[in-house]
């Protein structure tokens, strides 16, 4: 692996963020790596799908059929982390957010979702008339990071690697509530989900991520090759990946604010961005 750990020492974290699902924005380094190993995706997604696709037809009893190509598969995967960790991603954060708050964050950075961070932001809204001192106590008292409910999801900044639908399950919750799961997740009905509900605007973030940051140059490593892999006629899994950042990140890593009612906003995943092709379209 010699030409993999050649692309990543020296490099600099790239400025021109790459999207993990479109060949066209990875750097000449990244696909001369993925290019010399060629042979061993053809044979190692070949043959994965050769077994599953026995699998499924079999009585499925006994251990699953190996595959010889794992070990240089994944060996290439493990070193080609490395390379990654100095590349910078688009990725998407789905939200609620108020025009006051989208301005801080245009300013000032995004930050990772901590019971601080919540107080601060309850606070500005008291001061705004958007709540109570009563109704911002109610959220932060029943808030899942006091007692780490939402299994250490605090302390972390979530984005998703691909660009979702608006109505997709996984992110119309975080769409349709202010503060996010901090504030809103243990509220199913009632006059404060409703407050919750009404509160701000939903928009998307587009943010340029470098992966140094967060613990999911792996994921980011395996998406790539995946996404490689397909533009040789290989079967590959979606690669899409959630991942996140666990410090600030500063006011230039937000490149764009989708919120509800604009065109783009609307056509996420489904036209937006135009290179993006969507496990809902022609990839099916």
């Amino acid at each position: 692996m010699k030409s993999s750990q050649t692309a990543g020492r020296g490099d600099r974290t790239t400025t021109a963020p790459i999207d993990v699902w479109n060949l066209d924005t990875f750097d000449a380094a990244l696909i001369d790596v993925l290019h010399s190993q060629k042979q061993v995706f053809v044979d190692y997604f070949a043959t994965d799908r050769a077994n599953y696709l026995e699998r499924e037809a079999s009585d499925r009893r006994g251990p699953p059929p190996s595959n010889p190509h794992a070990s240089a598969y994944y060996r290439f995967a493990d070193d080609l982390m490395a390379v990654m960790q100095t590349r910078t991603i688009r990725a998407w954060h789905h939200t609620r957010m108020t025009d006051r708050e989208v301005a801080s964050a245009r300013n000032n950075g995004l930050y990772p979702a901590t019971l601080d961070f919540l107080r601060a932001r309850l606070a500005d809204r008291v001061a705004d008339g958007d709540f109570t001192s009563d109704e911002a106590r109610v959220i932060f008292e029943a808030s899942p990071f006091q007692n780490d409910q939402l299994g250490s999801r605090g302390g972390k900044f979530w984005m998703t690697s691909h660009p979702q639908r608006i109505d997709d399950g996984g992110v119309t919750s975080l769409l349709a509530h202010w503060g996010g799961e901090s504030a809103y997740f243990n509220h199913e009905e009632g006059e404060m989900l409703d407050k919750l509900s009404n509160l701000g605007t939903p928009r998307v973030f587009e943010i340029a991520v470098p992966l140094g940051v967060t613990p999911d140059a792996y994921s980011a490593a395996k998406a790539v090759i995946a996404l490689y892999a397909r533009s040789l006629s290989c079967h590959t899994d979606w690669g899409g990946f959630d991942l996140y950042a666990t410090s600030h990140l500063g006011p230039d890593r937000l490149l764009n604010v989708h919120s509800a009612g604009e065109a783009d906003f609307v056509a996420l995943g489904r036209g937006y961005p135009g290179a993006y092709r969507s496990r809902y379209g022609e990839d099916d």
